[in-house]
């Protein structure tokens, strides 16, 4: 069964993280409870959930979606449809409502107009706000809010398009009287950027700085007192002169960043950042300067893959801890890709390397991951999931009965290393931000067939060869309405009642599975 609407969003009640417990992923105290306060989950960027979610034995699907809002313009009391355009990542408050940021969808060559906004649990729009025009018509390009956070106090934080990080509290309103929301916050870091550079992401660390990051490869602080500090990974000598890593390429950042506790308790978190040529962990100084404490060089490759929007690493790092140790993963640009596992303590072992196993989920050349790596618990040590984005350039690139090249990988990772456990690989999945959860044992995904239709598929975390459902949502990609059902890289979202949320290049989907 199918049913649209104007006014459908996702459903997740920010009370889902109050009561649960997040096996070895820890709390940010800067950030609103885990399973809901990023795009990733948590500041490890797990991507687990451990709360019950929809029946592992689903054959039907409800879909619910929105691509519109009806608007009114106080000044000329004139009402208007508002197109949504992709809504990505999806946090939560504690009564329930759904805080997004929808990317517009650019027009004749008109950039689109990013919109935050806010819903009620029963999907009704109560809040919206018009940020900065990112000034591109380019449906990969991620800044300016295509990341953001929700804080302590369940405001979202957005880096924008105009340099500002803005914290904003939302006035909630009615359908019918929409409210607003006002910026109660505002640091203005367009003179730390070079010119053509625009915010990329930021998360908070637990002394309560504000860590961001710029596409060029700027990497700030923002104290509580709203003082700035900045680092340039292209001006390794801190000089203002920018010299490029490699030939004429300068590191970029394409990802957001993984946050820790640090290694002691009074230490300073780590800040974990993936450049297109490095793998860094960063922390304050006593001043709130950013310090590089190490970095680790991975494959970048020859050119920027099909399936990936930059040369190097398409994954936010993934923290995870495994027998009283923190380890980071990613995966890199190589051919075929590799899954990197690195030590994340500062001081290593004697003996020890920085990078402590490496994997090869897929076992050809077309093989690329845009999404950042699952890490799910397990009981000698976690597991890492990956897919295999490779084939996806565009909504386009998966029209009709078009689809991207197979594969879906567990590695096992135990405190003696790495090894691939289970590929599927018959199953193809463009772009979604998969999600596991260790409640229920299940991976959820979404996937586009020969067929022409898009399914939600759930997968076993202890072999992704074992399909637990698979429901086919919406219509056949036989026309523009097929973009109706792209999730386009966006996030997938699991909610208290079990359903299941994601982005669409249109608007957002709810689906409920029977």
């Amino acid at each position: 069964m199918r049913t649209n609407a104007f006014f459908c969003l996702s459903l997740i009640s920010g009370l889902l993280a109050a009561n649960i417990s997040h096996a070895d992923v820890w709390q940010n105290p800067g950030l609103a409870p885990n399973s809901g306060n990023n795009i990733h989950n948590d500041s490890y960027m797990s991507d687990n959930y451990t709360l019950p979610g929809p029946t592992t034995a689903a054959t039907q699907a409800e879909v619910k979606q929105v691509n519109f809002f009806l608007s009114l313009d106080l000044s000329t009391k004139q009402a208007a449809f508002r197109g949504l355009g992709e809504c990505a990542a999806q946090t939560f408050d504690a009564s329930g409502h759904l805080y997004t940021i929808c990317a517009g969808i650019p027009v004749n060559n008109t950039p689109s107009k990013k919109l935050l906004m806010a819903f009620s649990a029963n999907l009704q729009p109560l809040a919206w706000h018009e940020l900065p025009s990112n000034g591109s018509t380019s449906l990969t390009d991620f800044g300016g809010g295509g990341y953001f956070f929700l804080d302590n106090q369940y405001r979202p934080v957005v880096v924008q398009n105009d340099g500002h990080l803005v914290v904003y509290q939302a006035t909630l309103g009615t359908p019918l009287s929409l409210g607003s929301f006002t910026a109660v916050r505002d640091i203005d870091l367009s003179g730390y950027l070079p010119d053509g550079d625009k915010l990329y992401s930021a998360m908070p660390d637990k002394a309560g700085y504000i860590w961001w990051v710029s596409s060029q490869g700027i990497i700030g602080t923002i104290a509580p007192d709203d003082s700035v500090k900045r680092v340039d990974l292209n001006d390794p000598d801190g000089d203002g002169i920018r010299v490029a890593a490699d030939a004429s390429n300068f590191q970029k950042i394409a990802n957001s960043l993984a946050v820790d506790e640090g290694d002691k308790a009074n230490g300073y978190s780590g800040v974990y950042i993936v450049s297109t040529h490095r793998l860094y962990r960063f922390a304050t100084n006593a001043d709130g300067t950013p310090v590089k404490r190490w970095a680790a060089h991975y494959q970048r490759g020859t050119a920027i893959k099909s399936g990936q929007v930059s040369q190097g690493s398409g994954s936010t790092p993934t923290v995870f801890t495994m027998a009283g140790r923190r380890y980071v993963a990613i995966t890199d640009n190589a051919t075929p890709m590799h899954v990197n596992i690195y030590r994340a303590e500062v001081k290593l072992g004697a003996n020890e390397t920085r990078l402590f196993a490496q994997a090869v989920p897929f076992a050809t050349d077309k093989s690329a991951d845009e999404n950042s790596l699952i890490a799910y618990p397990t009981a000698t040590g976690v597991a890492l999931f990956a897919e295999n984005n490779y084939g996806y350039s565009a909504p386009q690139s998966v029209g009709g009965n078009l689809t991207t090249e197979p594969g879906f990988a567990r590695i096992e990772v135990t405190p003696d290393g790495a090894a691939v456990s289970s590929v599927n690989n018959t199953i193809s999945v463009p772009s979604i931000v998969s999600k596991s959860n260790s409640a229920d044992g299940v991976v959820y995904t979404y996937e586009k067939r020969t067929d022409g239709y898009w399914y939600l598929t759930g997968l076993s975390a202890d072999d992704v060869n074992q399909v637990l459902f698979s429901v086919k949502i919406g219509n056949p990609s036989e026309n523009l309405l097929e973009q109706q059902y792209n999730n386009h890289y966006s996030a997938l979202s699991l909610g208290a009642d079990g359903s299941i949320y994601y982005g669409t290049v249109f608007g957002i989907t709810q689906v409920k599975l029977h």
